[in-house]
């Protein structure tokens, strides 16, 4: 049996490449949760020589798992002639450049039949619906923001209130939506789990009153089996959206871990549904990153040190900065 050194890694995205021989067993990669729990993250069975070349999101492993670090297996009567670990290159993508279709403080509004309305820029009642930089801190405000009053949608929402002062809102966590791996996994997540941010399911979010529904997703879809259950799903999500939020404005803000293998798929739905996007990628720099050490606070009001592998997150400067482009795009 063949066992790797223990490894860590604050990359969104982390490439494995082992080769060898191995006349019968597995290849596994391992991670190690805080509590010291052990959980499979990949397996692939060997029969002969063998070349694999694996990749991961240690910081979504770190977020949504507890995984600290990783290593890896090779079970059986087995010769390993290369293992490397790294990051790979992966081309940034040129930024979208944000477009508005509001005119005259009014926006079109696709149906699902395709037909169009038009809606005010203002709104009375807002869906935010996002993963952990939404929602990452005790469910409750964006990770790593120091306190709720940093994050993204709170300050959008203060840009809304100056302008619609009896505007109502909610949040919907979406990171469940990236993590499916299939078709059934999905209609679970919307029709029957019990959502982390509102104890019930995604369905009854999307409410026939709303008037703008800002999602921000695709940072979790980093797994073949997620893009390909993305890719299949995304449809759905959308047409049920429109059938059920007929006068809903949709804004898309995405990129922070930009994940190329989906990005034309989102602008290309954006496109055909006249969906504003707010592409953040470009703001993804350290200076706008949390930092290890970080102080937050609980919603109970106690400090608490925010953990290393969560530091890629945007922090308070990170956080202002999304919220000023998605505000931008809102009332431009």
């Amino acid at each position: 049996m063949w066992l790797s050194e223990p490894f860590s890694s604050f990359e969104d995205k982390l490439q494995l490449k082992i080769k060898g021989d191995c006349a019968t067993g597995c290849f596994v990669l391992f991670g190690s949760c805080e509590n010291g729990e052990k959980k499979e993250i990949y397996r692939k069975d060997l029969s002969g020589s063998f070349d694999i070349c694996y990749e991961f999101d240690p910081v979504s492993l770190g977020v949504y798992q507890n995984t600290v670090s990783f290593f890896a297996t090779v079970s059986g009567d087995c010769h390993v002639d290369e293992w490397s670990v790294s990051t790979p290159f992966s081309a940034r993508a040129t930024s979208d450049h944000t477009r508005s279709y509001a005119k005259d403080g009014q926006t079109p509004v696709v149906q699902a039949d395709g037909s169009e309305l038009s809606v005010s820029v203002v709104p009375r009642k807002v869906l935010f619906m996002g993963n952990s930089i939404l929602l990452g801190m005790f469910n409750t405000y964006g990770m790593c923001a120091t306190e709720a009053c940093h994050d993204y949608a709170y300050l959008v929402s203060q840009a809304i209130l100056e302008r619609s002062p009896n505007c109502r809102f909610a949040k919907l966590h979406g990171s469940g939506f990236e993590h499916c791996e299939s078709r059934e996994a999905f209609e679970a997540w919307f029709y029957q789990d019990e959502n982390a941010a509102t104890g019930r399911p995604a369905c009854e979010s999307f409410r026939k009153d709303l008037d703008l529904i800002i999602l921000q997703i695709t940072d979790n879809v980093n797994t073949p089996e997620k893009v390909a259950a993305f890719r299949e799903n995304l449809p759905e999500l959308i047409r049920q959206i429109k059938c059920r939020c007929p006068r809903a404005r949709l804004v898309w803000v995405y990129g922070w871990y930009l994940k190329n293998d989906i990005l034309e798929l989102v602008q290309d739905t954006c496109r055909r549904w006249k969906i504003d996007t707010v592409d953040v990628h470009d703001l993804h720099v350290k200076e706008n990153e949390s930092y290890s050490g970080q102080i937050s606070i609980t919603p109970e009001g106690e400090n608490f040190v925010v953990k290393d592998l969560w530091i890629t997150h945007p922090g308070n400067t990170g956080m202002a900065l999304i919220a000023e482009r998605i505000a931008r795009v809102l009332f431009s």
